[in-house]
């Protein structure tokens, strides 16, 4: 096996040992510090009752609206048109609008329009109510009092319609902004968790046998192909590469001088391939080659 397939293998067991301790150390670590789980969102009784309040006031106030736009427009299928073009847009470009901004921060300001709704809603029953009560008691109100209760009463069902129309949307979409911000909530932590995981591993990750250091070879060496030492699975102690240091050779030991004395005490290895003897100094195959030229340049 030459020393690029060694330094290959001593890296691939080193990733089968770190794959297989750190798969092991996740599920423990898992079942010890669980990971976040996913809020469910579902839309609740209360948020359909409303739903279907506001869509009863919408359609209302259409019809309580298109009663006099029909006639504004001169009745007949061109008022019909008229009324489907105004109550219609203000109804799509309601929702439209609200679809398209539908936020967290929207959400909290449609409550706003609500309240602003319940109020101007307050106000035309109250005129409406008072208006009629007078009027059976045979009092009459000054014609310009009268004339500002009937402006109200026009002016609060396109109001109302647009109004319930975007409110209406907002509380369509109230359940899927809560669920974006449950999932985005989610994504936050379950980040932190997998950093707050690894952060621990790095710390246990050589008790768990799958530590690697690599350190390049003695600057003397010709062949400086890097050393690599990892903990064994089993007991965590050091285990060599087997390349580049073998027989007692070491990074004190120049590669050059240990071939030269190989050599001595074994003459008859000369006629050893390159290959050979590199592998039985321990040598680089390099090193080895170029000591038998110059034992053999000098005769």
């Amino acid at each position: 096996m030459d020393e690029n397939t060694q330094v290959t293998q001593v890296y691939d067991d080193y990733a089968i040992r770190h794959q297989a301790a750190y798969s092991v150390f996740v599920k423990t670590y898992e079942m010890e510090n669980p990971r976040p789980d996913l809020a469910t969102i579902s839309r609740d009784v209360v948020s359909l009752i409303i739903v279907i309040a506001l869509t009863i006031v919408s359609l209302a106030s259409i019809v309580v609206s298109g009663s006099r736009t029909v006639e504004e427009f001169g009745g007949g299928f061109i008022g019909t048109v008229a009324f489907v073009m105004i109550e219609g847009g203000i109804m799509s470009y309601g929702f439209f609008i609200a679809r398209r901004n539908a936020n967290k921060e929207r959400l909290k300001n449609t409550v706003k329009w609500a309240m602003a709704g319940l109020v101007f809603t307050v106000i035309v029953g109250l005129g409406a109510n008072a208006d009629a009560v007078l009027k059976l008691h045979g009092i009459h109100i000054p014609n310009e009092v009268n004339v500002f209760i009937n402006l109200l009463v026009a002016l609060s069902a396109p109001t109302l319609a647009f109004i319930s129309s975007d409110v209406l949307a907002i509380e369509l979409m109230a359940t899927e902004i809560r669920r974006r911000e449950a999932m985005l909530d989610h994504d936050k932590k379950s980040r932190k968790w997998a950093k707050d995981m690894n952060a621990h591993w790095r710390g246990v990750q050589k008790n768990w046998g799958a530590k690697i250091e690599v350190s390049k070879a003695d600057t003397r060496r010709t062949d400086k192909a890097p050393q690599l030492s990892a903990l064994s699975g089993a007991d965590g102690q050091r285990t060599d590469s087997g390349h580049g240091y073998g027989q007692g050779y070491n990074k004190r030991t120049d590669a050059r001088t240990l071939v030269y004395e190989h050599l001595e005490a074994f003459p008859e290895d000369i006629r050893l391939t390159v290959r050979e003897l590199a592998t039985k100094t321990g040598a680089g195959k390099t090193t080895v080659s170029d000591v038998i030229k110059e034992i053999k340049a000098r005769g």
